[in-house]
C-alpha cells in the first residue's frame, strides 16, 4: 500500500495523482484526477475531479467528486456524488448532490437526492447541552450519591460509663485501641505507673 503524506505547511501540486492512502495536513493542487482508497487529513484538497472510497478531510475545493463516502469540515464542489453517508461538519456548498445519506450542518445546495438528510444545526446544540449540563453537575452527583461502605464503616464512639476519675487523654487513647481492635489490629498498652511530683522532687 503506497500512502502520500502532505505535511503541515507543505503546498504539493500535482498534473494526476493516484495512490492508496493520502494524508494532507497541507496544501494539495490537483489539476486533473485525484483517485485514491482513503483521504484524510487536516488540510487542504483543491482538485478537478476526486475519486475515493472514504474521505475524512477537513477542507475541500472539488469539482467533480465521487466518493463512497466520507466526511468534511467544509466542502466546496460542482457535484458531488456518495454512495453512502456524505457529511459537512461545518459547510457544504454545491450545485448538485447526490447520497444515500446526507448530514450536513449549514448549506448551500442546488439540488439534492438523497434517501436522508440529517441536519446537525437541530440536534448539535442539544448535545452540547445535555454535555454541559452533565458536565457541570458531575460535581454534586458526586456529592449527592450515597457511600456504598458507609453503613459498614464502624461507627467512633466513646465508652458510655464513665470510668472513675480517669484522665481526659487516657478516655481518648482508649477509644482509640478499642477501634482499632474491632478493625482487627493487634494492639497492647503499656501502662506505666505515674511517681508523684513530690517524691521526684525529694
Amino acid at each position: 500500500m503506497k500512502t502520500i503524506t502532505i505535511e503541515k505547511g507543505k503546498t504539493a501540486l500535482y498534473s494526476i495523482l493516484s495512490t492508496d492512502t493520502l494524508v494532507v495536513n497541507g496544501v494539495l493542487k490537483v489539476n486533473g484526477t485525484l483517485k485514491v482508497r482513503r483521504l484524510l487529513g487536516r488540510g487542504i484538497v483543491d482538485a478537478r475531479r476526486l475519486e475515493a472510497d472514504t474521505v475524512n478531510l477537513r477542507t475541500g475545493f472539488i469539482r467533480e467528486e465521487e466518493i463512497g463516502g466520507g466526511a468534511f469540515g467544509e466542502l466546496y464542489a460542482t457535484t458531488c456524488k456518495a454512495r453512502g453517508t456524505l457529511c459537512a461538519k461545518n459547510f457544504v456548498q454545491a450545485l448538485e448532490v447526490s447520497a444515500k445519506r446526507l448530514v450536513v450542518n449549514r448549506s448551500n445546495i442546488g439540488s439534492c437526492t438523497a434517501q436522508e438528510v440529517v441536519s446537525l444545526r437541530r440536534y448539535l446544540p442539544n448535545k452540547l447541552l445535555s454535555g454541559l449540563k452533565r458536565l457541570l453537575t458531575a460535581p454534586f452527583r458526586r456529592m449527592i450519591k450515597p457511600k456504598k461502605k458507609a453503613a459498614k464503616k464502624p461507627v467512633l464512639s466513646l465508652p458510655k460509663e464513665p470510668a472513675p476519675k480517669p484522665e481526659p487523654d487516657s478516655e481518648l487513647v482508649s477509644a482509640i485501641l478499642e477501634v482499632l481492635r474491632e478493625k482487627g489490629y493487634i494492639v497492647s498498652r503499656i501502662q506505666e505507673e505515674a511517681q508523684p511530683v513530690q517524691e521526684l522532687a525529694a
